[in-house]
């Protein structure tokens, strides 16, 4: 092994793992979801009809795809796929924390250079 290896093995930095439960953790509440929509003038989300199609995506690919591999080889590319939805919600929670992070920031005047209402007026003139 040589010293360029060692050290990129030592500096590896690990990953948290991405799975269901941790996107439902970071995801809004039903109601809270459903209040957005409400006050953005957005059609609601039918959660339930999402997942009854992605279930049955991807029961239809193991289908097509269960004479042409062997069970291992499904259950690897079955993982992979339902791992990329997973990763995908996941991008959604990570972009939707930064939009609500971003919209905290804008109304703390302190954090907000464009607010003009909580600064004094220009030296010299009233306030």
């Amino acid at each position: 092994m040589s010293t360029n290896s060692k050290s990129a093995t030592r500096h590896q930095t690990v990953r948290q793992a991405i799975t269901f439960e941790l996107v439902q953790a970071h995801v809004p509440n039903a109601g809270l979801a459903e209040n957005l929509s409400r006050t953005f003038g957005l059609d609601p989300i039918d959660y339930a009809a999402i997942l009854e199609r992605t279930e049955e995506h991807i029961a239809l690919s193991a289908q097509a795809l269960q004479d042409a591999l062997n069970e291992k080889a499904l259950r690897i590319h079955l993982q992979r796929v339902v791992g990329s939805f997973v990763g995908s919600a996941y991008g959604a929670t990570q972009f939707y924390g930064t939009k609500v992070t971003q919209a905290r920031d804008l109304t703390v005047a302190s954090q907000n250079d464009d607010r003009d209402e909580d600064r004094s007026g220009a030296a010299g003139f009233e306030g």
